[in-house]
């Protein structure tokens, strides 16, 4: 058994590597599953690397912050996240999951990482293919906020 090369795959020849993408995970601890997998097959398929950190955020921490209504504590909370997601050199982020949403406002105050707006590409999508109406779930907070106000163009039934 050889030596371990522990040389960056542009170093040994291999495929170049991504965009270092950080992912807030724990809050759709399914959903970040996804969004792993979506980005390891998308990478591949154009020959590259994936560079990825997943750092794990409370669910019931960032959930209590919502239900109170904290909107700039769980703005603070995520701060966190995307400070150590800078801070191992992720270029972007994203947040798999829906309601943390809510905090994006306050968050990008707090720090400008650019980042992977699952509402606002789910919106362009969706005006993309000709939807005029959608059906929304999600957990009540959601669906009683304005939260969806980033897909306003698209009239949403909820059900």
């Amino acid at each position: 058994m050889g030596a371990a090369d522990f040389r960056r795959p542009a170093e040994r020849g291999a495929p170049p590597e991504s965009l270092h993408v950080g992912l807030i995970g724990g809050l759709g601890v399914g959903a970040t599953v996804i969004y792993y997998r979506a980005i390891v097959a998308g990478c591949a398929n154009r020959g590259a690397v994936p560079r990825i950190t997943i750092v794990h955020a409370d669910a019931p921490t960032a959930l209590a912050h919502v239900a109170a209504g904290r909107i700039d504590k769980l703005a603070d909370y995520l701060a966190s996240f995307v400070a150590e997601l800078r801070s191992v050199g992720a270029k972007f982020f994203a947040i798999p999951a829906v309601t943390p949403h809510i905090a994006l406002g306050p968050l990008m105050k707090r720090d400008a990482m650019p980042i992977v707006d699952m509402l606002e590409v789910t919106a362009r999508g969706l005006q993309q293919r000709g939807f005029s109406r959608i059906a929304l779930f999600g957990t009540r907070f959601t669906i009683e906020t304005a939260l969806f106000g980033a897909a306003e163009r698209i009239a949403a039934t909820s059900a």
